[in-house]
């Protein structure tokens, strides 16, 4: 396999098992994978052998560099909490102060513990979910492009088109273009 080449043999056999990390990486491509085997295009394969590239590298970098213990973050079923209610609410207004509340945190100290744990501030997390939410739309439905903005959260078409063109590159009309079936 091509991915191993550049990888020493005893490398592999030193993969321990590191139950209960959290890698917001690794998360986000296990979540590209299970998009993708929902999806079924002819292109799913690719990205899901991307995707799962990713995991592994990222396993192989955390043997390698094994990470500081982490003071902070949120816990998991903080975590698990804050995360089922923006997926919950995603069309909905969403606010910070919900969000901290469920966490059980202060404002400032949920955005941090937010932050530390993903990777990226809440308000980023909230606009990738709802590109994400967006793109099944475009990808599944003929409803018209204002209807999917609103749906999923944003305050106009206009906004969403400019988030979805800074989060994917394209627009999302040419996005549905690439997709067949879909008028």
């Amino acid at each position: 396999m091509e991915l191993l080449a550049g990888v020493q043999s005893g490398a592999l056999a030193s993969l321990a098992p590191d139950l209960g990390f959290e890698d917001p990486i690794i998360l986000n491509a296990a979540r590209g994978i299970g998009a993708e085997m929902r999806e079924r295009n002819p292109f799913s394969a690719l990205l899901v052998e991307s995707y799962t590239a990713t995991i592994f590298a990222q396993l192989m970098r955390r043997q390698r560099y094994p990470a500081a213990v982490r003071k902070g973050g949120l816990a998991p079923a903080n975590l698990n909490r804050v995360i089922e209610k923006i997926d919950d609410d995603l069309a909905g207004d969403l606010s910070l102060l919900q969000l901290a509340i469920l966490a059980d945190l202060s404002v400032p100290h949920f955005c941090r513990a937010f932050r530390q744990t993903l990777g990226c501030p809440p308000y980023a997390y909230i606009i990738r979910r709802r590109i994400e939410r967006a793109k099944d739309y475009l990808r599944h439905s003929s409803m018209p492009v204002t209807d999917i903005a609103l749906s999923c959260g944003f305050s106009s078409s206009s906004h969403f088109s400019n988030a979805f063109r800074r989060e994917v590159g394209t627009t999302p009309l040419a996005y549905r273009a690439t997709w067949p079936g879909i008028l």
